[in-house]
């Protein structure tokens, strides 16, 4: 799993979900960059790359795969949490309602977001692939899997990448 860089959006601190496109900043761009050289270096054995249809996904997607140059795919179930009346607000304002899980109005909840994110997830790891996928998503993607596996993913910083190794079932 690869975050994307860091936006436009994470700059000005604002909320970002699935309904806000925000642009990766040049700053995002040289973390994918850098992203790009780690994938090289390490030689690790990756199928192909599924990302978000969101921008700051697809560029970091695309930035990543500078070196390996393999087949792109989006996922248009990969987009970020829905924040509904949240979207483009403050994140100082926002963030002590997702600290006690408080859904959002006419967004997701956390029930319905860690379903979709399981479901894509589980879609794309049942492709047959001869070496695992990455998957360049959201913040919120990591903390939808966290909470379907049982751990908690506290703060995941823009370009983290992470070896996910899922339950066999």
């Amino acid at each position: 799993l690869l975050r994307h860089g860091l936006s436009e959006a994470n700059k000005e601190d604002i909320t970002a979900g699935g309904a806000i496109d925000s642009p990766l900043a040049p700053e995002g761009h040289e973390q994918a960059l850098a992203v790009a050289k780690i994938l090289l270096l390490e030689n690790m054995e990756i199928s192909r790359i599924f990302h978000s249809p969101m921008k700051r996904a697809h560029k970091t997607a695309e930035l990543a795969n500078t070196h390996i140059q393999l087949d792109m795919e989006p996922i248009d179930t990969l987009h970020e949490i829905l924040l509904g009346d949240w979207e483009g607000r403050p994140w100082p304002e926002i963030e002590p309602f997702f600290n006690e899980r408080i859904a959002p109005p006419n967004g997701e909840d956390e029930a319905q977001h860690v379903l979709r994110v399981r479901t894509t997830i589980d879609s794309i790891l049942s492709l047959d692939l001869d070496a695992p996928p990455l998957i360049v998503a959201h913040g919120g993607t990591f903390h939808a899997l966290g909470l379907t596996y049982g751990y908690a993913m506290q703060r995941i910083n823009n370009c983290h990448l992470h070896y996910f190794e899922p339950w066999p079932e």
